[in-house]
């Protein structure tokens, strides 16, 4: 069988060799042999780039591409897939899927050096084209600070950049703001910047890449000023280069620490006296000893005071600890307040409204528990200018209550009730309404109940009978409404007193609806007599309101025209919103008194007009909607204007004029109950970083 084997291959191998010369004779010769077709270059291949430049860390890229026809009508191979080959191996996995983009992936740079990698294009129709693929590498350039001030609120730098040619960005950042947010290495500072850009980009429909290039600064930077900074913080104030194109992060993080100034200290000692009365009460009164100026005194928690100490390195006593926390109360309270304002609000010096003295408080405290009474003078900025006295109180227990408290629900609507709580004693209780389906997920007993609720939710303390209407619930809802007593953070009645209830549907008998009489150019007025003062409004439209009921028996109701020019979508309320805020002017200034009047709109806004009105159930209608868009061209006959009042004045036997109706102006945060001053010390406020609210005297039309 070997030798039978053998032979065969040996007769074979003639054969084989006959074969591979033939095929490898790439000149077929002889009139029968098939000529190869040419392939006519009648496309050309458009690139949206020559040049991409990626970051140091690489990641998914992609570049836009036309096919562009040279002859006439539509391109024959539009069925033809590009293909693309790069000169080096960090750029791969092209994706062509994309129609009319170019997807490839490029590795991270390893190296300190720049790169760059040429890729080719390829299209069978079109001539190849090539673009560049360029990546950074780290930069070992950092930053150095001259000429380096303070005042109380702010600091001044020159930044001082090694590479003066490389785009950067320079930042500051508190203690509390570092701690907060867990920041460990250069890498969470300019992520964390990323997040802030690319949040603060989607109101001006940019990129965080393109923020930063709004931002960024090249070269010597002088007078670099950091601003609404606190008092002798020690702030970090860093630098970074970037990618210009990619906002990709080009170096190290530099840091600095600048420190805010602090007024000179006054030798001021104090006088403090305190009882604790029911556990939880401390009574304390706190005077000066030989100065006359203003001063402050507060308590704080001592579970806050610690967690300052643990967490930043220059806070190393209690003094410390509240001088630093007062700069940054003051800083907070400035945002809306005057520094002359603070003093005002919140020296202990003189009497209360009521003739009590500032020198006297009662501060109500959780029970067994640490705090720290302190003292301190202020200075002409409402700054810490004395060292503070500090003293250590701890709070004990609390009684048990037999207060009976009775929770009754009473003119319910589909969205707003109003609650009352009877009791037979005036101890203290807390109080409130749920959800009947959260209800019952805080527990399985009044027990489990009153600790969740105590942990999970901020009261104030209610005493005696009290009443209040609310304006947020949810139509066809079961609800809890609840009380039960309490001092200093714990339950003091063994129940908790229960009325529950259910909302009424949502829609009443009665609808509302704005009639239509269009709108007019406010010039147009100049000649008409008796409305010659519309004119002086020379540049506006007026709006004339006109609303109708579907039936004349009907109890309040209300209308505003909110102006949402120039704001994003997500901005603009939602129906709930304007439901809420009709129903608290109803509230606040009772039902509106009449069904005609006026407003000024700018040409070229953007309006919306909504009013509600209860039945005579007290059930609340529909939201009524509409926008209003007003424009030159679409201006009514003014004539026509005052043949509408006109009529209205006579079937109304009023005056000769058109009053606008106007409301009191009420920021949005004033839905919410407000504290005095005389109620309360900085403590029991809570102070947090700014957010962007916006105030209902900027939307609405008067």
């Amino acid at each position: 069988m070997r030798t039978l084997k053998n032979f065969l291959m040996m007769g074979l191998m003639p054969i084989m060799a006959l074969a591979l010369m033939v095929g490898c004779n790439d000149t077929p010769e002889g009139p029968d042999q098939p000529t190869p077709p040419v392939v006519e270059k009648d496309c050309t291949i458009k690139l949206g780039k020559t040049s991409i430049s990626t970051s140091l860390a690489g990641g998914s890229y992609l570049l836009e591409y036309t096919i562009q026809y040279n002859g006439e009508g539509e391109n024959p191979h539009k069925n033809e897939k590009i293909s693309a080959e790069a000169a080096e191996s960090w750029v791969k996995d092209f994706n062509y899927a994309i129609t009319g983009a170019l997807q490839f992936t490029v590795e991270p740079n390893p190296t300190d050096a720049e790169r760059e990698c040429l890729v080719t294009v390829k299209y069978r129709f079109a001539e190849d084209v090539v673009f560049t693929v360029k990546q950074g590498a780290a930069v070992k350039a950092g930053f150095k600070l001259e000429n380096v001030s303070a005042t109380y609120f702010d600091y001044t730098v020159d930044v001082i950049p090694e590479n003066k040619n490389l785009p950067y960005i320079v930042m500051s950042a508190s203690p509390e703001y570092i701690i907060a947010s867990g920041f460990e290495t250069g890498q969470d500072y300019y992520e964390d910047d990323l997040a802030y850009f690319g949040w603060l980009g989607q109101f001006y429909g940019m990129s965080a890449a393109q923020i930063m290039q709004e931002r960024a600064k090249v070269g010597d930077q002088r007078g670099v000023t950091v601003s609404n900074g606190a008092s002798g913080v020690p702030y970090t104030f860093y630098c970074y280069y970037f990618d210009y194109e990619s906002g990709s992060l080009l170096s190290d993080v530099t840091f600095f620490t600048v420190e805010t100034a602090k007024p000179e200290k006054k030798e001021v000692d104090f006088n403090m006296t305190y009882e604790i009365v029911d556990g939880c009460m401390v009574v304390a009164d706190v005077t000066p000893i030989g100065y006359t100026g203003d001063y402050y005194f507060d308590v704080l928690n001592s579970i806050q005071v610690q967690d300052y100490l643990d967490n930043m390195d220059f806070l190393n006593d209690e003094p410390r600890v509240v001088e630093y926390w007062w700069a940054n109360a003051v800083q907070e309270m400035m945002k809306d307040m005057s520094n002359a304002d603070i003093i005002a609000n919140f020296t202990c010096v003189g009497n209360n409204a009521d003739g009590t003295p500032k020198s006297h408080y009662e501060f109500e405290l959780l029970a067994n528990h640490d705090y720290y009474l302190f003292a301190f003078a202020m200075e002409e900025n409402g700054l810490c200018c004395s060292t503070p006295k500090v003293v250590k109180l701890t709070t004990g227990n609390v009684a048990m209550s037999n207060n009976e408290i009775t929770p009754k629900v009473s003119k319910l609507t589909s969205r707003t009730a109003t609650f009352s709580f009877t009791t037979t004693n005036d101890d203290y209780y807390v109080a409130g309404w749920q959800k009947a389906s959260d209800w019952a997920t805080y527990g399985s007993n009044d027990a489990e109940r009153q600790e969740y609720l105590i942990h999970n939710m901020d009261y104030n303390l209610l005493s005696g009978n009290v009443s209040t209407s609310v304006i947020d619930l949810e139509p066809e809802t079961d609800y809890v409404l609840y009380a039960f007593g309490s001092r200093g953070g714990v339950a003091t009645t063994d129940k908790i007193f229960t009325e529950t209830f259910r909302t009424k549907g949502l829609n009443g008998s009665v609808s509302i609806e704005r009639v239509d009489r269009g709108y007019y150019d406010a010039s147009d007025f100049a000649d008409k007599a008796g409305y010659e003062y519309l004119s002086n409004y020379a540049g506006k439209a007026i709006f004339p309101i006109e609303v109708a009921f579907s039936d004349e028996n009907h109890g309040d109701y209300f209308f505003e025209t909110y102006n949402w020019t120039n704001r994003a979508e997500s901005e603009y309320y939602n129906d709930q919103q304007y439901i809420d805020g009709l129903v608290w002017s109803i509230n606040q200034y009772g039902s509106a008194t009449t069904t005609h009047t006026y407003t000024f709109l700018d040409f070229g806004g953007k309006y919306q007009f909504v009013a509600i009105v209860f039945d005579a159930d007290g059930q609340m209608s529909k939201l009524y909607k509409e926008w209003i868009e007003p424009n030159y061209d679409g201006c009514g006959d003014a004539d026509d204007y005052v043949a509408w009042w006109d009529a209205y004045q006579q079937s109304q036997n009023e005056g000769p004029n058109l009053s606008s109706i106007v409301y009191n102006e009420v920021a949005a945060d004033k839905f919410f109950s407000e504290k005095s001053p005389k109620a309360m010390r900085v403590s029991e406020m809570t102070f947090s970083n700014e957010t962007v609210k916006m105030a209902s005297d900027e939307i609405l039309a008067r």
